[in-house]
């Protein structure tokens, strides 16, 4: 079994909540390690729109620590 089917595989086993951490990972991966990384306005607004279109409550500690700080650590310096 190849690598990429492997990885296919273990997801597909995974609960929802967990598939969704998995993709959440990848896509903090794939922006860590961009060639051409966003404008820090740009970035902002799209963690903005996503804490909004989560329907959580803004001010979560839990929720910006484990959503929001991931990607605040990753922002090229200004």
């Amino acid at each position: 079994m190849s690598p990429e089917q492997e990885l296919l595989t273990k997801w597909r086993s995974l609960p929802r909540d967990k598939q969704e951490e998995v993709l959440d990972f990848v896509e903090f991966l794939s922006l860590k390690n961009s060639a051409n990384k966003i404008p820090l306005g740009e970035r902002l607004q799209q963690i903005r729109t996503k804490i909004v279109a989560s329907g959580k409550h803004l001010l979560n500690y839990f929720f910006a620590f484990e959503n929001v700080l991931p990607y605040l650590l990753i922002l090229p310096a200004q």
